[in-house]
């Protein structure tokens, strides 16, 4: 994203000390953002059809003699043992169960011998337990079942999906315990056995490998540790490919799997390398369908897959290749796309408005093509419409009319023809620094390109319009190079008058 500086009144800042914040900027926001979706554990709902819901918990509550009877139980290979560990699975929704449970002696080493036993229905219903214990927010509780890593990795190359997945779940919740157990499975080889999930046909299999990869990926050492592992497999050809979807059973497939890609590209690891081998048209290609399908009858959840993808485009904007020069999106279906998302979702989805602002940013930066795009079909009057909606959503927009109005005089002139002045006039006032420097910045760039902007300024708002700012320290340069700069303009018309 443009970042303006103050500009002194004395001349703009050089390019590249811009584009340097520019960069800076960028770096901040890709931590923001990547911060909005952190690691976190899931509980997979539903887990049998057969069994009474679990939502009153106060009727699984057990006593410490009760959790040892239920111990002895699965000890002795009693015909009730399958019944016990049901009867288990649904207490250990209780923390305090879960708490008496892994301090009982001998009792991981038992729920661990009855996951790698020989009889399904038992193996499936200890994964279940494992799962439950996996969710505790008390590190001992779920650390104690680290035992069964290299078992729960070996299991899914199985053949039940609903075992798989289940272990899926149980892997995916553990990896938040802690860079030492992410350690701890990436040697017992975690990302080819993910990779291997990749190939299931089973939708459900696809949805969990993709939310135990996105935990994965999510990790503060994924940049060093786990990315570059995934970009030298055939893991993101597997990650791209089921971003794609043709049902709308598989949405929840392509979320997981979008958010993978995005933590991979915000790493910044190696984006060169997945440019070169066409990223960008494929991610244009996805989101030109998404935004079509958004326009007919979008599916439930159809933002939440949009939003990871357009991060990911906007993330790819702000690479610089061998050259030196910046990644260029040349395809109109992408800027189409973004207006149809900001159209379809900007009430409802007020966040997915954001995303799509920030990805047009970094899109007409620097970027005469892109600009003339927009304002050849009319796209800067929407922009403008959002001006007054928040505070954030005008900085972003006086950002975007900022890297149109540097491309020169052309420019400057057809933003004139679309009332601009007007609409930046509206945001001065307000209580918000950012929003006001960068309307400043805007009508800086305007009057120096185009002289006649800053001869509407004259005859509609005058220079006694910025006197209220003058004096404040905060914007006296870019007031003062305004104040020059609509002077300048006084003093040639009265030159031409004397002229004639």
């Amino acid at each position: 994203m443009w970042r303006m500086s103050k500009l002194g009144y004395k001349s703009v800042p050089k390019l590249e000390e811009l584009k340097k914040q520019w960069r800076e900027q960028e770096t901040e926001l890709r931590k923001a953002r990547k911060a909005q979706h952190l690691l976190g554990k899931r509980l997979l709902l539903d887990i049998s059809a057969s069994d009474e819901p679990l939502d009153d918990l106060e009727s699984y509550a057990l006593s410490e003699q009760q959790v040892t009877q239920i111990i002895k139980v699965l000890k002795h290979g009693s015909a009730e043992k399958l019944e016990s560990l049901i009867s288990l699975r649904c207490s250990l929704q209780r923390e305090d169960v879960r708490l008496m449970f892994v301090k009982a002696e001998g009792s991981i080493q038992l729920l661990i011998g009855l996951f790698t036993c020989s009889f399904a229905d038992v193996q499936l219903e200890a994964a279940r337990c494992l799962h439950e214990l996996s969710q505790s927010d008390n590190s001992s509780v779920s650390q104690s079942c680290l035992p069964a890593t290299s078992y729960l990795l070996t299991y899914l190359s199985g053949n039940s999906p609903e075992f798989t997945e289940m272990c899926l779940y149980v892997l995916g919740n553990l990896i938040v315990e802690g860079e030492a157990t992410r350690n701890q499975l990436l040697l017992q080889g975690i990302i080819p056995a993910l990779a291997l999930c990749t190939q299931s046909p089973q939708v459900s299999v696809l949805e969990a490998v993709g939310y135990t990869l996105s935990q994965l990926l999510a990790s503060k050492e994924a940049p060093e540790k786990i990315i570059p592992i995934v970009l030298e497999s055939a893991l993101t050809e597997a990650i791209v490919r089921h971003i794609y979807f043709e049902t709308e059973d598989r949405i929840g497939v392509a979320v997981e799997f979008a958010w993978s890609l995005h933590y991979i590209i915000a790493s910044q690891v190696n984006n060169l390398l997945l440019i070169s081998h066409g990223i960008v048209p494929k991610l244009v290609q996805i989101l030109s369908d998404l935004s079509t399908l958004a326009l007919r009858s979008a599916p439930p959840d159809l933002e939440l897959l949009i939003c990871p993808l357009v991060r990911c485009v906007a993330n790819l904007l702000t690479e610089v290749d061998a050259t030196g020069n910046k990644v260029q999106i040349h395809d109109g279906r992408l800027l189409v796309a973004l207006f149809v998302f900001i159209e379809q979702y900007h009430n409802q989805h007020h966040f997915l408005l954001t995303e799509c602002l920030w990805a047009i940013s970094n899109l007409t930066v620097e970027d005469p093509v892109v600009a003339s795009a927009m304002l050849h079909y009319n796209m800067v009057p929407v922009l403008m419409n959002f001006l007054l909606t928040s505070k954030d959503i005008a900085a972003m927009v006086l950002t975007i009319l900022c890297s149109i109005a540097d491309l020169g005089p052309l420019y400057c002139e057809q933003l004139r023809q679309k009332n601009i002045l007007p609409c930046l006039m509206s945001t001065l006032g307000g209580a918000d620094v950012q929003v006001t420097l960068r309307s400043l910045d805007a009508m800086i760039y305007l009057f120096r390109n185009c002289p006649d902007l800053a001869e509407d300024f004259l005859n509609n708002y005058g220079l006694s319009f910025l006197e209220p700012y003058k004096n404040n320290v905060l914007f006296h340069e870019q007031v003062q190079t305004i104040w020059n700069l609509c002077t300048m303009q006084v003093n040639e018309d009265s030159n031409k008058s004397t002229m004639e």
